[in-house]
């Protein structure tokens, strides 16, 4: 006997949505993303999940096979452990110790020996364990500390190599084993095994040292006892193991956080209890190791984050809850204004937030407007 029209609409009006609701409730739900870390560019930005998806957001070529700018991030991968972007190409590590790049090859910065554009990932190389990219160069590690670079060598930023433009890596002849790297514009810096930081490359500003003279492609010795190191474009950031902040370089705006704006030789003490930091052009952020965010120098575009367009001396509070930073561009020409600077953060909920200059979507925030306070980049929920 066939079900009566009455029984029907029983079973449409209360048997159905309570089976739905039943279905619904048994399957899986998506767990919120969770970035691990965040890099900024020149003109864009990216973020890696604690799941290894790598995003990009900002200026093309983000590595999605396109050409296309965009203000909201587009998945490029997984597998993913780092990333490091420079003026127009990107470095991205996987778990398994391959190096992938991207971008603009026109001084071999990509570094698969050729000079073609590169619109999506190429594979570098295998056994590394970090990465660093500027300019018009870039570096990598490997975990017996060997160090490696390609790219640009105007400056001597390559190091002893043995050449004057390297088209894929090459080791860089050192005297010491590698632990951690980082590069700005054009200067490089190289914290040892043993906790001693080396620098080379530009050395116009003192970025090096403090005091400025020509530029150097052999290293020198900067100080000991240092555990995370920072380039910017025209200043340094390092940190030693007590947790301060030492700062040096050129002082333009603040850069340094020591209170003035006036030159200084050799590094400076900033303030202590330090985790993590980056530098950008003439302004530098850090979070704290009980998760301030502090930001201070160049605030054109709103930069520091603070709500204002103002220049800040020393480090003032942005926020709380963060774990990691990340700031650009490292690469500005005066003759080019506004900065175009901006940030990235991570909370510890694993949230990334930007602010600052919005030229080619660098947010990530679905708009194009700048923004002078932190804010969500719409990475997925």
């Amino acid at each position: 006997m066939g079900v009566t029209t009455s029984t029907q609409s029983v079973y449409a009006r209360v048997v159905l949505p309570l089976l739905l609701i039943a279905t619904a409730c048994t399957e899986p739900v998506p767990a919120p993303w969770l970035a691990a870390s965040t890099a900024a560019g020149d003109l864009n930005g990216f973020a890696v999940g604690r799941d290894g998806s790598l995003w990009g957001w900002g200026c093309s070529p983000l590595g999605d096979g396109t050409r296309m700018d965009g203000n909201t991030p587009v998945r490029i991968g997984t597998g993913y452990t780092a990333v490091a972007p420079g003026t127009n190409h990107v470095l991205a590590l996987k778990v398994d110790g391959t190096l992938w790049a991207w971008g603009d090859n026109s001084y071999d910065a990509v570094g698969d020996g050729t000079d073609q554009e590169r619109l999506a990932p190429v594979p570098i190389g295998s056994g590394f364990s970090a990465v660093a990219a500027a300019a018009y160069h870039s570096l990598a590690l490997k975990p017996d500390g060997t160090l490696w670079a390609w790219g640009d060598d105007y400056y001597g930023q390559l190091g002893p190599t043995g050449v004057d433009l390297a088209t894929s890596p090459r080791q860089v002849h050192l005297t010491f084993q590698v632990a951690k790297v980082a590069t700005g514009r054009a200067h490089t810096l190289a914290i040892a095994t043993d906790g001693a930081l080396w620098g080379w490359g530009d050395n116009s500003l003192g970025q090096l040292d403090g005091i400025p003279t020509g530029p150097r492609n052999s290293p020198r010795q900067l100080g000991t006892d240092y555990v995370a190191v920072a380039a910017g474009s025209s200043h340094s950031l390092a940190l030693t193991v007590d947790g301060t902040l030492w700062a040096w370089g050129d002082n333009t705006h603040g850069a340094l956080g020591i209170g003035t704006a006036d030159p200084v030789s050799g590094p400076v003490a900033v303030r202590t209890g330090v985790a993590a930091m980056a530098a950008g052009t003439h302004a530098s952020v850090a979070v704290t190791t009980d998760g301030v965010l502090l930001a201070w120098g160049f605030n054109d575009m709103g930069q520091l984050g603070e709500g204002t367009l103002v220049d800040r001396l020393a480090p003032v509070e942005i926020g709380r809850g963060y774990t990691s930073v990340s700031m650009g561009p490292r690469v500005w020409y005066p003759a080019i204004t506004p900065s175009r600077s901006f940030a990235l953060a991570v909370t510890t909920g694993g949230v990334v937030h930007s602010w600052g200059s919005n030229g080619y979507g660098t947010l990530g925030d679905a708009t194009w407007n700048d923004r002078s306070a932190p804010g969500r980049v719409a990475l997925p929920r």
